[in-house]
This record gives structure tokens, sequence and C-alpha cells, in this order.
């Protein structure tokens, strides 16, 4: 009979027993299948970027690919705690409004879609867990920073430090196609003789945007005379940098360049169409970008808060 008893109480035991968590945030359990599943498709990702975890240096990595996963996950349940507190909820129709606008419409068909998250190692409805995570986070985000604003003076005591990178200006140019690595030395020879032609003709009086849509190679930009319609500072990114560097030697509206620019696309004769660089020109852009660097700072300190004031305790066993 007593030993029924025992086997009996054993079994009982034993059934609340589970997985012990890998870490406790706040009272709330963060399960080992979550932890693996999540591990997996960061591993799954940074194996997509070219990342190897083979070797004595891959095992380094995957140890702290899963010290990152469970920060990545404690980050993410106090973020959920946080915006809990606040009252902020994202609804579903948010998160498909944002998976069908924002992310399926990038591709092909539906399969490809599917495909790419299969690549992940992640479901449809992981995903969307994803973008739940992304919104609730801009929406506290947006909660906490709400108040943080810039006066006048700020932005101009900061644009008064480096004026000359706040400076912005709009180009024209023409392009003769020579893709530099790919070419023969010849051929870009060729090139840059054809380019010091064209600015030839100009110097002779010739017009920039009709020589623009007789000559460049810029199928974007031929058509319009040559036209870039946009605007761009020193420090712009995503721009070929030779480009930039060029179109910023000209120091006069309707100026163009006396000797042809080299980049990868081949050479190029630019023309300064207008150059903006008062404080008041740019007095928006000085605001908006102390505003989001305060912001950023901001909410950087709320979550190192949240961090400090949590009760978290981890479980992961160390490699």
């Amino acid at each position: 009979m007593i030993g029924g008893l025992v086997i009996l109480l054993s079994l009982v035991l034993l059934s609340g027993c589970g997985p012990k968590p890998v870490a406790v945030v706040n009272g709330e359990k963060i399960s080992q299948e979550r932890f693996d599943r999540y591990f997996a498709q960061l591993k799954a990702y940074a194996e997509q970027m070219g990342t190897s975890f083979e070797g004595d240096e891959g095992k380094k990595q995957l140890a702290s690919l899963k010290q990152e996963a469970l920060d990545g996950i404690i980050d993410e349940t106090l973020v959920f705690q946080a915006a809990k507190k606040e009252g902020i909820k994202v609804t579903p129709e948010e998160i498909d409004q944002y998976l069908n606008e924002r992310v399926k419409s990038s591709f092909e068909s539906d399969q490809k879609f599917q495909d790419w998250l299969k690549s992940l190692n992640m479901t449809e409805q992981e995903f969307k867990q994803k973008i739940e995570y992304q919104q609730t986070g801009q929406k506290l985000f947006d909660k906490v920073t709400a108040k943080i604003s810039v006066s006048d003076e700020a932005a101009r005591e900061y644009y008064e430090k480096d004026k000359a990178s706040w400076e912005k200006i709009k180009v024209s140019h023409i392009l003769i196609s020579a893709e530099r690595d790919k070419v023969s030395k010849e051929d870009l020879e060729k090139a840059k003789k054809k380019a010091q032609s064209v600015i030839t003709e100009l110097d002779q009086g010739g017009d920039f945007a009709e020589l623009a849509k007789k000559y460049s190679e810029d199928p974007g930009s031929a058509s319009q005379g040559g036209l870039l319609d946009m605007e761009f500072t020193k420090n712009e990114q995503g721009l070929v940098p030779e480009f930039v560097e060029g179109s910023f030697k000209l120091t006069k509206v309707g100026e163009y360049s006396k000797e042809p620019v080299l980049s990868e696309f081949g050479y190029h004769i630019i023309k300064l169409d207008e150059k903006k660089g008062s404080f008041e020109d740019v007095k928006a852009d000085v605001k908006n970008q102390l505003v989001q660097t305060d912001k950023n700072q901001a909410f950087t300190k709320y979550m190192d808060d949240l961090k400090k004031e949590a009760k978290i305790t981890k479980n992961l066993p160390q490699e």
C-alpha cells in the first residue's frame, strides 16, 4: 500500500515538472520551444547573410548568437509588457495591412513569399508575430517620445557647427557609359574622349539639356535633359561617391564639369542646377535629425530602465 502511494505521489510530482524555461521576465516564462524557434530563425538569417558556424570560430559565433537570441526574446517580452501597461494594442487588421501592403506586395507571388519564409525557417503566423512586435514597439516608441522637440535656437547652433554638411544641391548629368571594372583600357579611353568632346560642345555654347538628350546613356535621365530630380547632401548615403564629390566641386548654379568625372558607370559631365545652404533652407531637416537623435536616445534609456527594474532570470545553459 505504501509503495503504491509513493509511486502515485511521484507521478503527480512529475506531471507538474515540465521543461525548465530558458528565462523568466517579471514572472512571465520564456519556454525552451519559443527560444528554439527564435534561435533557429536568427541562425537561418545569419547563414543567408554568409555567416558560417563551422569550426572553432563557428562554435563561438553560435554561442554568441544564442545569447543574442535570448536577449532578443527578453527585449520582445519587455516591450509587450510595457505596451500592455500603456494600453497599446496592435489589431489583427493592422498586422494584415502591413503584411499585404509592405511585405507581400514586394514578391511576385504568394508562393515566392512562402518560399522566402521557408528559407528563414518561419511560418506565416510567426512572421505576423514579428510584425506585431515591430508595430507594438513603434507605437510604444511614439508614445514614450511624443513630447520631445527641438527649438530653433538649438537647431541653429547645431547647423553652425558644420554648415557645409547641410548644403543641398540638385544636378543634371550626361553619362558616357563605360563600366570601369568591365571594359578594356581602350574602351575606357574612348569613353573619356567622347565625354571631353561633349564638354567642348558645351564650351562652344551648346545647350546642356539638348546635349544630354543626344549623348547621355543614362536611361533614367537622358530624355529629361539629364535632370536628376532629387536633392542631396555631401554625406548622402546610397549615391555613387565619385559622382557626389564631382557634384560638390561645382560652386555656382549653371556651372558644369570641365573634366569628365569617372565612376563605376562611366564618365559623367555634371551641371549644378540648384544650391541650398542657408539655415532657413535646411532648418526642417536639421530639426528632424536632432529630434530623431533625441528620441532614439530617450527610448534607449527607457528600455535600459525597463531592464534594470525588471526581475529577469536566465537559465540558458552555458557552452
